[in-house]
């Protein structure tokens, strides 16, 4: 089931969107493959930490791979800008943070940066696209929305750049 705080989200910020129910999946790939899609349609998000304190979600097409020296170098300039020290370690997530952290399941992280409270790293390519299919929070659910919705639910803080290896 999609998080309540998701659903509250898009309804009271009046994003549209479609919820798709699908067989249960544990990746982009397998769920691209699963709604018969283009993986590049497909967004997978990923949770990062700065040092042990500073949680990113970082997200990229299912079709790529995420480049973590651009997400480092982008997270330590966001860090920089809010005069906050750099961090050396910049990596993924635990599961045990994530369990604590974050609303549903641990893996299908929603792309909500308000919702969430943590900052987002965007990758350019998501803009190219007219629809995307986004995580719902669960393994059976997930939300597509039109690219105007999608900057919506990023809101106005988020980072845009070449996060994917190959940019």
């Amino acid at each position: 089931m999609i998080p309540k705080t998701v659903l509250t989200f898009l309804n009271k910020n009046r994003i549209k969107h479609e919820v798709v129910e699908h067989r249960t999946v544990f990746t982009a790939l397998d769920k691209a493959a699963t709604l018969h899609v283009d993986p590049g349609r497909v967004v997978k998000t990923v949770v990062f930490l700065a040092g042990k304190k500073h949680p990113f979600l970082v997200s990229v097409p299912a079709s790529k791979h995420i480049d973590k020296a651009r997400v480092k170098t982008a997270v330590n300039v966001w860090l920089r800008k809010r005069s906050q020290k750099p961090e050396k370690v910049v990596d993924f997530a635990t599961e045990p943070w994530m369990k604590k952290n974050l609303p549903g399941d641990i893996g299908p992280t929603p792309p909500y940066p308000e919702v969430l409270r943590i900052p987002m790293l965007a990758d350019n390519s998501l803009f190219k696209l007219p629809k995307l299919y986004l995580n719902g929070g669960d393994y059976e659910h997930s939300l597509l929305v039109n690219q105007a919705a999608f900057k919506k639910i990023l809101g106005e803080n988020f980072v845009k750049g070449p996060f994917a290896k190959g940019e």
